[in-house]
């Protein structure tokens, strides 16, 4: 091959690498235009109410988690789950009367074993105050 060949190829490939590399950063560009309109499009994810309650209780702040539970069994009365951890706030409140009663209507949805455990804790210890008060 002459001179004047070769440096005709070279042309060729310097042209070709520059169109490479104006095609690569159009797909980046492209790319990155996706995940944003992608991201933007998500809607936003409503909090669930059970990590806000989680939180109150694990910050010791059952008062705060009475309310939010209360709030979560207004809009669902027959969720077993909630009357049973309205028990248990009742029950770390030492509120015994309305622990008692929210595990017993846990239990009555939903009759489990654990309930039934936690009722009879909360049984047991009523008995044992109202005899200390004797």
């Amino acid at each position: 091959m002459d001179n004047d060949t070769n440096q005709q190829i070279l042309q060729e490939l310097r042209k070709l690498r520059k169109t490479s590399q104006w095609t690569s950063a159009a797909a980046v560009l492209a790319l990155l235009a996706i995940c944003i309109w992608a991201f933007i499009r998500v809607p936003p994810r409503r909090s669930d109410p059970w990590s806000s309650i989680s939180a109150a209780m694990h910050q010791y702040d059952y008062r705060k988690a009475l309310k939010l539970t209360q709030e979560f069994l207004a809009a669902h009365p027959d969720d077993y789950y909630a009357h049973g951890y309205l028990g248990y706030i009742y029950l770390q409140m030492d509120d015994l009367a309305h622990a008692e009663e929210e595990y017993s209507r846990s239990y009555e949805l939903w009759p489990s074993e654990d309930t039934q455990k936690h009722l009879e804790t909360v049984r047991k210890r009523k008995q044992s105050e109202a005899s200390k008060q004797k």
